[in-house]
């Protein structure tokens, strides 16, 4: 069997062009806030206490338990390659005892059965990955393996696996008729290989486990834009610990960078997610487009974005990235397509639909049923909340006055008022002024922090 070099540093690398394009998101997001927070689920944007006021930031400490998490995560890829080389070295220790041995039955069966093994692609998946001192010649030429290749994989491994069990047991008796130094051998080298089928589909699951973190990332990238600036700041901080090549940390780093207007910053870190070519690569890019639209660089953003839909995954987090980017260049029919698309996702439904809220709510000049439309969604999304922050007031407040019912949206903003903090008070109530005097508020759909204070 082919050596896997390996070294003790790429305990902290992540693997190039090797992982899943197009398989589905996990949707472990809820799970993992749901064991910290007790109440608000990940569609409920949150504010940080300050130290002063002696509370627990729980989804700061939910933050911090991803990042445990992705060391556990990659820790485990260490052991699955120290083990695997473990497997190589044993079957050579026992090779040339393997060839003294007369019955060559025994000695075909096992033959094939570690021939099952090595042409399982195990072994080609795992060197693969990035070394800090390894570089491959030609990236573009290792596309990694897809979803259905994987699959095809898994059910190889059962199948042989199976068959191999039932041959060695079939062999039982001539196996007893060997010497019992052989019969070590014999035993050593099945059971080597057998803990490699094992290791295999441990391999297998280790990959499609990767895609879940974008999504336990999800919440801290302040997908609402209703984060304030120490929000921002405290998750830039414990994010700022994060693997070098944790790239569903750098895609949530950008994001935030955005909002306090360090789009700069942002891009250069996008580029290193855009380089190494992984799984989250289309993510990386709508991103990248978000960041440089906000910039109004609309010709590279146009750019970005088309090398997004090359490898595009189909994510609910890459239809949000497309359906924030239309809605900035007021393209609605896409936006309202991509935020309708991501009502089935659950953990996203009560954002998108407050998404699609105020969208409508910027289309009600056009039409009256634009504001019926407005007031049924941020209604539906105030429903389905468990618990309710300044933003879940704040939008259904400005549905209310879209729909000209200024009463009910003087207590909707009013409640807002009372929970937001900073620079989410100033904005709350430049709303309250308009329903009082019943003016038209206008939605800024890029919302940079660094234009909320002025």
């Amino acid at each position: 069997m082919p050596t896997i070099p390996y070294s003790s540093n790429q305990s902290r690398i992540l693997p190039r062009r090797f992982l899943l394009r197009g398989v589905p998101y996990a949707l472990l997001a809820v799970m993992v806030l749901t064991s910290l927070i007790d109440g608000p689920s990940i569609c409920v944007a949150q504010d940080t206490p300050t130290e002063s006021s002696g509370e627990i930031d729980l989804p700061l400490l939910a933050l911090e338990k991803i990042q445990v998490e992705y060391a556990e995560y990659l820790a485990k890829r260490k052991r699955i390659h120290e083990e695997y080389g473990r497997l190589v070295e044993t079957l050579k220790q026992t090779e040339e005892d393997f060839q003294k041995i007369s019955n060559e039955s025994i000695r075909n069966q096992l033959l094939a059965m570690q021939a099952s093994l090595q042409s399982s692609q195990m072994s080609t998946m795992l060197q693969q990955l990035r070394t800090q001192d390894r570089v491959l010649p030609n990236p573009r030429a290792n596309k990694g393996v897809t979803a259905i290749q994987l699959g095809r994989l898994q059910n190889r491994m059962i199948r042989e696996k199976a068959t191999a069990d039932l041959n060695t047991a079939i062999k039982g008796e001539e196996l007893r008729q060997l010497d019992s130094a052989s019969q070590a051998i014999v035993r050593r080298r099945a059971e080597c290989i057998q803990s490699g089928f094992a290791l295999e589909q441990e391999w297998v699951q280790w990959q499609l486990q990767w895609h879940k973190f974008m999504e336990l990332y999800w919440p801290h990238c302040d997908p609402e834009q209703s984060f304030t600036r120490s929000a921002i700041n405290a998750r830039l901080t414990i994010l700022k610990k994060s693997d070098p090549e944790d790239f569903a940390a750098m895609i949530a780093k950008a994001l935030l960078m955005e909002r306090i207007g360090e789009v700069d910053r942002g891009l250069k870190i996008l580029d290193d997610v855009t380089n190494a070519e992984s799984s989250l690569e289309s993510t990386a890019w709508f991103t990248k487009a978000l960041l440089l639209h906000s910039i109004n660089k609309d010709k590279d953003a146009k750019g970005a974005y088309l090398r997004g839909t090359k490898t595009d995954n189909k994510s609910p987090i890459n239809g949000w990235l497309k359906g924030r980017i239309a809605s900035r260049e007021k393209q609605w029919s896409i936006a309202e397509s991509q935020w309708k698309s991501i009502l089935d996702h659950q953990p996203f439904e009560i954002q998108a639909r407050r998404e699609l809220a105020i969208l409508h709510y910027a289309r009600i000049a056009k039409t009256a049923n634009e504001s019926r439309k407005c007031l049924k969604e941020a209604q539906t999304a105030f429903d389905l909340e468990p618990t309710h922050d300044w933003y879940s007031h704040f939008v259904l407040a400005l549905a209310l006055h879209g729909a000209n019912d200024p009463a009910k949206a003087k207590e909707q903003i009013e409640e807002a008022l009372r929970l937001a903090t900073e620079e989410n008070k100033l904005l709350c109530q430049k709303l309250s002024t308009a329903i009082q005097n019943n003016e038209s508020f206008e939605w800024d759909f890029k919302r940079q922090l660094s234009t909320i204070e002025n």
